[in-house]
C-alpha cells in the first residue's frame, strides 16, 4: 500500500490518499494465511486529517 499526504485543491483540506493493498490480510509475499494469493484492491481511500474521516 502506498500513502501520500496532499491538500485537496477543491476544499483545501489536508488528506492522506491510500492506494493498493488488499481486503485480505497477507504476509510479506502476498500469500494470505490460507496459502492463497491475495487479490489486489482497486480502491483508492481518502482520509481527511481535519475531520478525522
Amino acid at each position: 500500500m502506498a500513502a501520500k499526504e496532499t491538500i485537496n485543491n477543491t476544499s483545501n483540506a489536508k488528506e492522506i490518499i491510500f492506494i493498493a493493498g488488499s481486503n485480505n490480510p497477507y504476509n510479506y509475499n502476498s500469500i494470505d494465511y490460507d496459502d492463497e494469493p491475495s487479490r489486489p484492491s482497486n480502491k483508492i481511500w481518502r482520509y481527511n486529517i481535519d475531520t478525522n474521516k
